[in-house]
């Protein structure tokens, strides 16, 4: 299937990567988790449902990737500034 061009999916997570996303198209873009973003949970405002962001037009995030599971971390990407 075909994604959109307004959805992306996170990289695989390696433990110390760095990602920033800033949307500079006009319309809002959807990013999905890879497998997860914060780990699972919905409460920051930048997230749209479990393991799913969403960016307006130029809003930015950063995040950190983590790919060891020991807990209470679990793969994915964590954000560290929005």
């Amino acid at each position: 299937a075909l994604v959109p061009p307004n959805r992306i999916r996170l990289p695989t997570p390696a433990s110390g990567n760095i990602v920033y996303i800033k949307n500079i198209g006009g319309v809002p873009i959807t990013i999905d988790g890879n497998p997860e973003i914060n780990m699972g949970d919905t409460t920051h405002a930048k997230i749209s449902s479990a393991n799913v962001m969403t960016l307006n037009p130029f809003e930015h995030v950063t995040l950190q990737a983590v790919n060891d599971a020991q807990s209470p971390l679990t793969v994915g990407h964590m954000i560290i500034s929005d």
